[in-house]
This record gives C-alpha cells, sequence and structure tokens, in this order.
C-alpha cells in the first residue's frame, strides 16, 4: 500500500500541506480515515526529518473531542485515542462536550452544532500547542458524497463545489460551510485546515489500514441509514459505481471542476462589484452601488453581486457569518426586484438584521439595528461623529466674518456635492453645550426662510437624504431638545447668523 501513502505524499507536497509548518494538529476520532491520516503523519514526519536533518522537525499533536452522543462508546472512542498517540509518541489534547443538551440550548441540529464544537475545540488546541495546522481525514469519498448530497437538497455552484486541500481554519470554527478563504488568500499567521486524504478513496483507505495492521474504531451510528450521508453511502453510490465503477473519482473531480468555475466567477463578481460601488466605510456600516450598474448585468452576474454586497456588509459580525446560510434565492429575488423599481425609498429585509434600500439610482445595504445616540458637542468637545458624518464646531469667530463664513460654505457645498454641510451660526444665542442625537418621531422645525414649522422627516426627505439613513442622521439640538441644524438641512431661524451678528459659531460635516 505504498502507492497510496504516495499519494498522499504528493498531494501535500502539492498543495503545501505540510510546510513550512510549526506543527499540525491531527483530528483523530478513532475511525478509519483518522487513524490511517495519523499513521500517514507520523510516516511522513519522520521521511521528512532524514531528507532534511538539520530542519526542525515536523511536530504532531493529536486532539479528540468527545460528543457524548454515544454513551460508554463515546468514552471508550476517548481513551483509545489517547492510547494511540502515547504508543506513537504523541502529545494529544482529550476534551467532552454535552453536544446534545447545547443543540437543545441553542435550537439548532446536533450535526450542526457538534461540528461547530469541534472546530472550535481543534483551533484552540492548535493555539494553546503552538500549531499552525489543523489536518482531518476527509476522503476522496467525503467529496463525492457530499456533492450528491448537496445536489439532491438543491444547491448553488457554491454548495457543489469541492471541499479544498487547505483553508483558514477560523471560518470553521465560526460555524462557516466550507467556503472559507483559499490558503493564498489567508494571512500567514492564521491557522490553517488542511485535508491530506482527499487524494484516495475510502476503500483505499480500508486497504492501507490491512496492510499495516492497524486496528480503529467503528461508530455504529454510521450504518443508520435515518442519516442522509448513511443512505448515499450505502446505497446511493453503491447504485452509481454499478453504472459507471469510477463514480466517486468522477464525482470528485466534477466538485474541483465546479469550484474552479465558481473561483473565476467570484473574481468577475468582485471586479463588478467594485465598480458599481459608490461609497462604503466602517462609519456608515452600509454600503451604496449604482443600481444601473448591478441591473445592467447578466442575471445571474447580479444575483451573485447581490449576495457578495451582502457578504461584505456581514462580514465582520461572527452572528452573521452563522446564519449567512438564512440568504435564500427568494430573498435575493426581492432585492433584484428593487432594481425593476425606480421608486426611492422601497427597501427589503434580510436576516441578520441587514436592509436593502433603493434610493433614487442607488441600492443600499445597511446593516439594520444601530444604537441610538445621544452626545454633546462643546468647546471641550468640538468634534465627534456620528450618524457615519463627523460634526465639528469652532465658537468665537470674528465679528462681522459673515460674508466669508458664506463664502466658506458655497465652497463646501461644491466639495461635499450636497448644500448646508456647513453653517455660520450666532455665537451668543447658542447655549454652551449642544446636543447630537438622532430625529425625534414626529419632529417639527423652523428653519430659516420659512415662518411656518416643517416636519423634519419631510425636511430630510425634501434635501434627499438618503432614506436608509434617515433614522440616524445626526441632528444638533440644544440641552431641551430645540432643532438648531442637521447636515444637508438649513438651520434653525432663531439661531441663524445675520449681518449684524457680533460673534460667529461655525458647525460642519463631513463623510468619515
Amino acid at each position: 500500500m505504498s502507492d497510496v501513502l504516495d499519494k498522499v505524499r504528493r498531494f501535500a507536497a502539492r498543495n503545501q500541506l505540510l510546510g513550512p509548518s510549526r506543527g499540525v494538529v491531527v483530528a483523530v476520532s478513532g475511525g478509519p480515515d483518522s487513524v490511517a491520516l495519523l499513521d500517514m503523519l507520523v510516516r511522513l514526519a519522520r521521511e521528512q526529518e532524514r531528507a532534511e536533518p538539520g530542519a526542525p522537525p515536523l511536530s504532531l499533536h493529536v486532539a479528540h473531542l468527545d460528543h457524548r452522543l454515544r454513551g460508554q462508546e463515546s468514552a471508550d472512542d476517548a481513551e483509545f485515542v489517547r492510547a494511540l498517540a502515547e504508543k506513537s509518541g504523541l502529545a494529544v489534547t482529550v476534551a467532552s462536550e454535552d453536544v446534545r443538551a447545547e443543540a437543545r440550548r441553542r435550537r439548532r441540529g446536533i450535526e450542526d452544532v457538534a461540528r461547530e464544537l469541534r472546530y472550535r475545540f481543534l483551533l484552540a488546541t492548535a493555539q494553546r500547542a503552538g500549531c499552525d495546522r489543523i489536518a482531518t481525514g476527509h476522503t476522496m469519498t467525503d467529496q463525492a458524497e457530499t456533492f450528491l448530497m448537496r445536489l439532491a437538497r438543491g444547491a448553488s455552484l457554491r454548495g457543489l463545489s469541492s471541499m479544498r486541500p487547505v483553508i483558514a481554519a477560523h471560518s470553521f470554527a465560526e460555524g462557516e460551510v466550507d467556503e472559507g478563504l483559499p490558503a493564498a488568500e489567508s494571512e500567514s499567521s492564521r491557522t490553517l485546515l488542511i485535508r491530506p486524504l482527499l487524494a484516495v478513496t475510502r476503500e483505499e483507505i480500508e486497504a492501507y489500514l490491512r496492510d499495516k495492521g492497524l486496528e480503529y474504531r467503528v461508530d455504529a451510528s454510521n450504518e443508520e441509514l435515518h442519516y442522509t450521508r448513511n443512505r448515499i453511502r450505502s446505497r446511493v453510490l453503491p447504485a452509481l459505481a454499478e453504472i459507471n465503477p469510477q463514480v466517486v473519482e468522477t464525482l470528485a473531480r466534477t466538485a474541483e471542476i465546479v469550484r474552479s468555475d465558481e473561483d473565476a466567477l467570484d473574481e468577475i463578481v468582485s471586479s463588478a462589484l467594485k465598480r458599481a460601488r459608490l461609497e462604503s466605510g466602517p462609519g456608515l456600516k452600509q454600503s451604496a452601488y449604482s443600481a444601473r450598474a448591478l441591473a445592467g448585468q447578466p442575471l445571474a452576474i447580479r444575483r451573485r453581486m447581490i449576495v457578495e454586497a451582502i457578504r461584505e456588509l456581514r462580514a465582520s459580525r461572527a452572528e452573521a457569518r452563522r446564519s449567512s446560510d438564512q440568504i435564500t434565492s427568494m430573498h435575493i429575488a426581492a432585492v433584484v426586484a428593487l432594481l425593476d423599481t425606480a421608486e426611492s425609498g422601497k427597501r427589503v429585509e434580510l436576516p441578520g438584521g441587514v436592509e436593502v434600500w433603493r434610493e433614487f439610482d442607488r441600492i443600499v445595504f445597511k446593516q439594520g439595528g444601530e444604537r441610538p445616540y445621544d452626545l454633546e458637542l462643546s468647546r471641550n468637545r468640538p468634534a465627534l461623529k456620528a450618524g457615519g458624518l463627523e460634526i465639528t464646531l469652532t465658537r468665537g469667530g470674528k465679528a462681522g466674518g459673515i460674508k466669508d463664513a458664506l463664502e466658506e460654505a458655497r465652497r463646501e457645498r461644491v466639495s461635499a456635492g450636497r448644500d448646508w454641510m456647513m453653517v455660520a451660526l450666532d455665537d451668543r444665542l447658542l447655549p454652551e453645550k449642544l446636543a447630537v442625537r438622532p430625529r425625534i418621531s414626529g419632529e417639527r422645525v423652523r428653519i430659516v426662510g420659512r415662518n411656518r414649522t416643517k416636519k423634519l422627516k419631510n425636511l430630510m426627505i425634501d434635501h434627499k437624504i438618503p432614506s436608509s439613513r434617515r433614522d440616524i442622521w445626526p441632528v444638533v439640538a440644544t440641552p431641551d431638545g430645540l432643532y438648531v441644524w442637521s447636515p444637508g438641512l438649513p438651520p434653525a431661524q432663531e439661531f441663524a447668523a445675520r449681518d449684524e451678528t457680533q460673534g460667529l459659531a461655525i458647525l460642519r460635516a463631513s463623510a468619515i
């Protein structure tokens, strides 16, 4: 069975799975695949040590998580792995989690929770042991089974794509499906998940174990047919093998072709989305895109651009990553429909608190549920950030400087592309401290040039304040709630500077 080890050796070298490395945590359940994986890695580590006598040896650390799902059998698996590691002279970490209780607490499926807890444990073990790789025993047969399982349930090209030989491990620890970054795109300090056995089938693994006389544990639940994967393994694959004896290799190769196509489409979509982007930034918690640029793409690319825009918006939030699979084709269709309407102010609400707005010729992806704020602007705190803008206050301007202030306001208008991003106020009429807050429902204001009050919301609409930002758009007010000014809107009549004003206060807003 040297040919099996040779396949794994060449696969590992081609994909740079083992080096240079600070060490590898080997995930060992005690089953046939993981036992074979451990044996092969021990042999490859010895080969590497003989080939490079002066180089640091490849360090292996065994890890096993007892899910406590099969009573004494689970405990026996843990002891088997511990003994196997000690026999090989390797360090071992064994832990246990009550997966069933945790699944009940989270109201999620047992398999889903078990998988997430397992990868969190493996990543934590790697960090404690100083390792930068985690090796799992996924085989080519697992690749084929996963392809069939997702095909039967219905999946996009991304879902049908093959498992990568190496990806960033943090995506698994955070509960993502196999959509992690390729190794070439991940940071050098990031722990990597490697799959050396993707080069060989389960039948080859079983033959290897027999040839080496290796013992392993058998999980009786693998024979229970109420699990989809087990039905595919025991019924579907054997039936397909009657048509094509090389069906496992064929399906794995197909999944790899799909992955290559998916990677190419990702690059096209990323480039198109970048060209369509109008604004984004951490202070905004939203991204805006040209509706025309999105609508001008073929429908397939348009859908992918929408998905990618949502993924980018939610990228910094772990809970959003875990719920990314909640975005369905129906949600995407609703966003596509926004591109077909010219009616501004329409929106679609998506899982994870994401809102998508149509604003004139823009499509805005926004993270909803932003916290309200109530800030203070004063001489001691003359600048602050609120609602995606930076607001500054300058007090004590020279008397008679109103013309200079108006000229500066004109230049600001040209630069910002919006009126009233800077206003000149009568410093003597302003209180010492000003409040900065979002608008209040039903709030009415009296602005310069008008004798009657008007709803602040309607004023924002008149001045084209984006609908997606009106609820968090900053309003400068007196401590007792009187409107002073809001970026992009005229100031209050009673605080505006006049020709006879003796001292000026300048309020200015700019995008963060």
